[in-house]
């Protein structure tokens, strides 16, 4: 897409999709952009279908494809701070990033670095306090160009991830970077506060800012991360709009800010924050632990209540096997994007019953049995597996007779020849 920002100079950043178009996204899910880390470049096209002579990310827009009255006049003035490709790998294995920086123009305006997947627009000269500058989703333009200014997109994001590092010239209070995205409806849309909030109400479905420091990631690439703010969670999205700036303010900061940004990415939660068994949660539940082993009869699946760390995640009905001693209940979380993804967790509540004996006899084949903290295998001759009741292997040894393995507490399945044997070891 294509956008323009500036420090003097009012930006407007607008973007246009068209209402027909907008209809394509719901059908292909849109869950994360495009070259969203800045691999490919490309002469930018204009709103007006024409080709520009300066090379800007695919589906990113800069001033040089941007729009409003006085672009014309401050290309000519010698606006030249237009993003740059820069590599952080080697020439035989590239990793492009897209290089952002402020400049002052014929000694008038300071110009913010400036990147967006709409479309810049500016207009006058008042920084900063003017809403005629700006960057804009034209939603329903038909001019030529215009599908490059409007990124469709379908999901419903937790937060919104990018890889920074941020270098200020100085180090005030003001002096503040920030990557913003707006996730809207299949309407025009404007980033900043010229959409009233009737507007937001009406168009708007969730924005997330990174607000960059001028100390946090002044000398090293860093990863930040933002939560989406569901600010209309009943509209239905359509398009998003993402602004990189080297000043929050349009018009801020000083000349020689440096802005160097990489892998902007939609996060998708699929885990769980609680799960509660009769009402009652789990002890020492962690969303990181997938697996807990529990001695006593397993619940009724309808005790299960499972809470899911986002509110667009989906938590499949939890199901439940029985084999010997051993009951495992299986809960199942799907991110937004699991469509296109494959994006999930699984959880398992693993229940032995408290009445069962440690030693597991088979008649017509080795015995297994614990004793002391040791799996003892007798009977057998051949190679025995112990394994995890995830199914990872453990250990395994080769038994002439008779057998043990050393193992921590938990529950494991034994393996020997075509016979698999569930064993609690405390």
């Amino acid at each position: 897409m294509k956008k323009n920002a500036t420090k003097s100079l009012t930006a407007l950043i607008i973007t246009f999709a068209l209402s027909g178009y907008s209809i394509m996204n719901a059908q292909t899910g849109v869950y994360q952009l495009p070259n969203s880390n800045f691999e490919q470049w490309e002469a930018g096209v204009k709103l007006d279908g024409t080709t520009s002579t300066v090379q800007e990310p695919v589906g990113w827009s800069s001033y040089a494809t941007g729009t409003g009255g006085l672009i014309p006049t401050a290309l000519i003035l010698g606006l030249s701070n237009h993003p740059t490709q820069e590599n952080r790998g080697t020439a035989d294995n590239p990793n492009y990033y897209v290089r952002l920086y402020s400049a002052n123009l014929a000694g008038m305006v300071n110009l913010n670095g400036f990147l967006t997947t709409g479309v810049i627009q500016i207009e006058d000269m008042q920084p900063i306090t003017s809403l005629n500058n700006d960057a804009f989703t034209f939603a329903t333009s038909t001019d030529p160009g215009a599908n490059n200014f409007r990124q469709p997109f379908t999901g419903r994001p937790d937060a919104l991830k990018a890889l920074v590092k941020y270098t200020p010239v100085s180090q005030g209070a003001s002096d503040i970077g920030a990557v913003s995205a707006w996730i809207h409806t299949a309407a025009d849309f404007q980033s900043r506060a010229a959409e009233t909030p009737a507007d937001i109400a009406e168009k708007a479905v969730a924005n997330a800012t990174l607000v960059l420091s001028p100390t946090e990631t002044r000398d090293e690439w860093k990863e930040l991360i933002a939560p989406f703010d569901y600010v209309a969670r009943e509209n239905e999205p359509a398009y998003i709009l993402i602004s990189a700036l080297t000043n929050a303010a349009f018009g801020g900061g000083s000349a020689g800010d440096e802005l160097l940004l990489d892998d902007v990415e939609m996060v998708y939660y699929s885990t769980l924050t609680d799960i509660k068994v009769g009402g009652e949660s789990i002890e020492g539940f962690d969303e990181d632990t997938k697996v807990y082993n529990f001695e006593g009869s397993a619940p009724a699946l309808s005790d299960i209540e499972a809470v899911a760390k986002s509110p667009w995640a989906t938590v499949e009905e939890a199901t439940s096997e029985t084999e010997g001693d051993v009951t495992t209940i299986t809960i199942v979380v799907k991110g937004n994007d699991f469509d296109v993804s494959g994006n999930s967790e699984t959880y398992q509540l693993v229940y032995t019953s408290s009445d069962s004996s440690n030693e597991k006899v088979v008649k017509d084949g080795p015995s297994v049995y614990t004793s002391g903290g040791q799996v003892y295998v007798t009977g057998f001759e051949g190679k025995a597996t112990v394994y995890t009741t995830n199914g990872q292997a453990v250990t395994e040894k080769t038994i002439a007779g008779s057998g043990n393995f050393s193992l921590p507490a938990g529950i494991y399945i034994v393996r020997t020849n075509k016979k698999s044997t569930i064993i609690v070891v405390k």
